[in-house]
């Protein structure tokens, strides 16, 4: 312990120098008392000559008076708001306290210095403290706890600590191992130690290592080396009269030679220890020395001496929390109780326990060991021995004969209890010993993952950056400087309408860019969820095939579709993430091939479906394979260039495999063209039939239906629409704009089907539908909503709903449902071509007149954090935008739907956005 701080005042520097340099420590405490009270000294300096005096009485044992003044220094920093100042007597403190095992204290005051350390930014004196509070909480027994610490202070140490911190924390860490009998990692790590302090010239460090070197190989057996190095480390304690250390080596002897048998050196030098250690203040010998005591006067049969010894043991090891003594203390104590009449056989027995016993840090292996320590409790023992006792000298009066059978039952039945004991700790110990072993050794090798993760995460987002940079700039420099170019006026009139297209164009560019983008974080966020419904996959394929026939002739390629699946052939599946998967496929077999063939190939396999998409296009290297499902990720630069894309299909398509429990493989060769494979699981529905149409009649009515419809539904233009097609029909058509009315209307009216928004202002459909329902209403009802999610309309018809119609409406399913509700066989063919008349140029054009306020009120609703008012305005414009085939505005609002539905807020500022730019757009064109 040293003197904190130099002061910049000369006079001052000079008094204390003068000071320290009088031959007799007396008379410099005493010279310093005298200083701190006849001089007017600033407070800096009054804790610098408290520093000073705590030094002197530290460097003569005296730690109560030490304490005294380092408490001294303390009051005057708080009074001056002297963080540094308090953080340093904190510190000293901690290792007063520590030294005179005061293990609680130590405890505390180490944690207020390093509270004050990181307020005020000091890394190396944090470290430090954490040094310290990895010290103190071994010696209490918390091993986990002072690795923690140890791991804390290891980095700063390494950046910015001397050759001797980073020593002295190797050091501590063999201390661990030593703790944890891991001896084999003790004497290397410890080995070392002292090869690193001998080059340092560091003799205390190295009396220190000695130390605990001879400890290790007294662990391990080897006890001729133990003795070498214990000797060596003691003899240095002695040459420089250091008390304190000496009696810790004292009894680390007297532990060697109780173990080699040669008893009469092992009572001199635990006598020894015991006597330097009390004087010394150093608790942890003491406690340690005693036993060391007891154990010896057990082997002399001295049962008494021994329960002596281990009492006053235990009280020393309470006081500081020394739970390593404590349960030594305690097995001791079992057998001493058990009074054993072998005591050198159980001697070994104990031994051979201590060397597995550590401390669990499972607070459950915990209460179970205090439960045990309570049946071992030498009171509670002592009872059952004289109740027993007493019940023999009452038995001995009719059963004399019986007493020698009782006595020997007793000692058995107390043997049997320690033993048990000792199988059932040295289980415990072993089993949580494996746990902390493997914790030490893994712990660097996790840190060390742990921050390659972090790097290579780092490296992907600023890749992913780059990508997302480049791959919307391209369109988007297209659309700015079309835009540009018509707004002054560099484009004649002529072509304005064409300039305008390739705008349109790059924009839907942009829209699939962000799409495949969103899908994939909802993928990876666990939020996208499949719509399953049954599917002809036959269908689906055609599909497929009519969307790519054409690309692909324009090419000069042949595209083929090959299967010999029957039709129709039914599975469950989402028909939409499906067909999303295909078409990625196939565009890029398409996309990459100059001449040959595409082919897209179906057949059954064991588990379901595999769809095989072949071209004779250019193909790709192993290498190339290895990446192709990485996202932003083509065969590599040239391939961008020459054919574009942003290189997010392939990593989208097997998400979205993944997610339907499926797989996509790949067979490639340069110049040869490439198979990509989509296994899908699924089964064929053998019973799935799907409802025909009504056959037409050969005769035609002039009108086709007769009946009131009443229509609910809450947007405006909406009504305007489906109220025109009702009435082409020849229906008497009946409005209202939410469900309170329509529950108004339909029971004051007669009414012969009821179509009902699901989601509307005041009343929403389904309570709307609940109400009528409990008033009695057998009308049909009919579902609308924009959203069409399997387990949606599941719910719809568990609810009672007679039919779903999804907007935007399709016009032949709208006219079949219609007439299938109504009982009525005069569908037929002109009913379509009758709606394909409807002119909707008006209906288009007042939707569009209202897309600026819509922008607005999207605005305000964001604003002030209305998602409620958001979500159902998003349902308005999705529906209504389909229903006129805005399919850009509808799925943006869709979109925005489902963000605040599922909350995902973090992303509902892009998808405004994203709604708002569609409405601008819209009005602008």
């Amino acid at each position: 312990m040293t003197t904190a701080y130099a002061q910049n005042s000369s006079p001052f520097t000079a008094k204390i120098s003068e000071i320290s340099a009088l031959p007799d420590d007396k008379a410099q405490i005493k010279a310093l008392d005298l200083f701190l009270s006849q001089t007017e000294l600033s407070p800096l300096e009054k804790i610098t000559v408290y520093f000073e005096i705590s030094r002197i009485y530290y460097q003569n044992g005296q730690y109560q008076q030490t304490i005294t003044q380092l408490n001294n220094a303390l009051e005057v920093a708080k009074t001056h708001d002297l963080k540094l100042e308090q953080a340093s007597a904190y510190n000293r403190l901690g290792v007063i306290h520590y030294l005179m095992g005061n293990n609680p204290s130590a405890l505390l005051a180490y944690q207020y210095a390093e509270q004050l350390f990181v307020e005020i930014d000091e890394p190396l004196m944090r470290a430090k403290t954490y040094n310290n509070l990895g010290l103190v909480n071994a010696a209490m027994g918390s091993v986990e706890q002072a690795l923690k610490y140890y791991q804390l202070a290891q980095p700063i140490y390494n950046e910015l600590g001397s050759e001797t911190d980073k020593v002295d924390i190797l050091f501590n860490i063999a201390g661990l191992h030593l703790r944890l009998k891991q001896n084999d990692y003790a004497i290397k790590m410890l080995e070392q130690v002292i090869t690193r302090r001998q080059a340092l010239n560091d003799l205390v460090g190295l009396a220190l290592g000695y130390g605990d070197l001879g400890a290790a190989y007294k662990n391990d057996g080897q006890f001729q080396l133990s003795e070498q190095y214990l000797q060596k480390s003691l003899q240095y304690y002695l040459d420089t009269g250091d008390a304190y250390n000496s009696a810790s080596q004292y009894h680390n002897l007297a532990e060697l030679y109780s173990l080699t048998g040669e008893i009469a050196k092992a009572n001199e030098y635990a006598t020894l220890a015991a006597q330097v250690a009390e004087q010394s203040s150093n608790k942890a010998a003491y406690a340690g020395s005693l036993y060391t005591q007891a154990k010896l006067a057990f082997i002399a049969k001295n049962f008494e001496l021994a329960l002596d010894f281990l009492h006053q043991s235990s009280e020393v090891s309470s006081e500081m929390m020394y739970r390593d003594q404590l349960k030594e203390n305690l097995t001791l104590h079992a057998l001493i109780s058990a009074s054993q009449l072998q005591p050198i056989k159980a001697l070994r027995a104990l031994q051979s326990y201590k060397d597995q016993v550590k401390d669990e840090s499972d607070k459950q292996l915990q209460d179970k060991l205090t439960q045990y320590q309570a049946l071992l409790d030498s009171e509670q023992l002592s009872q059952q021995v004289k109740q027993l006792k007493q019940t023999n000298r009452i038995d001995a009066l009719s059963l004399a004969q019986t007493r020698t059978e009782r006595n020997f039952t007793i000692v058995v039945a107390i043997l049997l209890l320690v033993s048990t004991f000792l199988l059932f700790r040295r289980a415990i110990s072993e089993n949580a010993k494996l746990q902390l072993s493997e914790k030490v050794k893994q712990r660097s090798e996790e840190l060390e993952e742990i921050s390659k993760k972090l790097q290579r995460a780092s490296e992907v987002k600023s890749q992913f950056l780059a990508n997302m940079s480049h791959e919307i700039r391209t369109p988007l420099t297209a659309v700015m400087g079309q835009a540009e170019l018509i707004i002054n006026g560099d484009i004649s009139a002529d072509k304005v309408r064409d300039e305008v297209q390739v705008i349109y164009t790059n924009s839907l560019h942009l829209l699939e860019l962000i799409n495949d983008i969103l899908d994939l974080t909802r993928i990876e966020a666990n939020k996208l969820t499949l719509d399953k419904m049954p599917h002809n996959v036959v269908s689906l394929v055609s599909d497929v095939m009519q969307m790519f026939d054409e690309p692909a002739r324009s090419k000069g390629l042949k595209f083929e579709l090959i299967h010999h699946l029957p039709s129709p052939f039914y599975i469950e599946m989402d028909k939409f993430r499906l067909k999303q998967i295909l078409i990625n496929l196939c565009s890029n077999a398409v996309k990459f091939t100059d001449q040959g063939s595409v082919s897209l190939t179906v057949s059954e396999t064991k588990f379901g479906l595999k769809f095989c998409i072949a071209d004779t296009g250019i193909g790709m290297t192993q290498e190339q394979l290895g990446n192709i499902f990485n996202s932003f990720t083509q065969g590599d630069n040239t391939i961008s260039r020459r054919f574009g894309g942003s290189g997010l299909g392939l990593c989208l398509s097997e998400q979205l495999a993944n997610l339907m429990n499926s797989s996509i493989s790949v067979d490639s060769e340069l110049g040869h063209g490439s198979q990509f494979t989509l296994h899908l699981t699924c089964d064929q529905l053998f019973d799935y039939q799907e409802e025909l149409s009504p056959a037409p009649l050969e005769t035609v009515p002039q009108t086709l239906f007769e009946g009131v419809v009443l229509v609910a539904e809450d947007h405006e233009d909406n009504r305007r629409l489906i109220s025109l097609m009702l009435e082409k029909l020849g229906f008497t058509v009946l409005c209202a704009e939410n469900g309170k009315q329509a529950v108004e209307i339909a029971l004051k009216t007669d009414i012969d089907i009821i179509l009902l928004d699901i989601q509307m202002p005041e009343m929403d459909g389904i309570a709307a539908f609940k109400l009528l329902k409990e008033c009695g209403c057998n009308t049909p009802i009919i579902a609308l909503t924009a959203n069409a999610m399997a387990h949606e309309v599941k719910q719809y018809y568990e609810l009672g709903f007679n039919d779903h119609l999804k907007k935007p409406i399709e016009r032949k399913l709208f006219i079949e449902t219609l007439a299938k509700h109504l009982a009525q066989k005069e569908l037929m063919e002109k009913a379509p071509e009758l709606l394909e008349q409807i002119d909707m140029s008006d209906l288009i054009e007042r939707f569009q007149s209202s897309f600026q306020q819509e922008a607005l009120d999207l605005a305000l609703a964001y604003s002030q954090g209305d998602f409620n008012q958001l979500g159902q305005q998003a349902h308005k414009i999705a529906g209504a935008a389909a229903m006129f085939q805005f399919e850009q505005l509808a799925s943006a609002a869709r979109y925005l739907e489902q963000v605040i539905k599922y909350e995902d807020f973090d992303e509902v500022a892009e998808a405004v956005e994203s709604v708002k730019q569609y409405l601008t757009m819209e009005v602008q064109v």
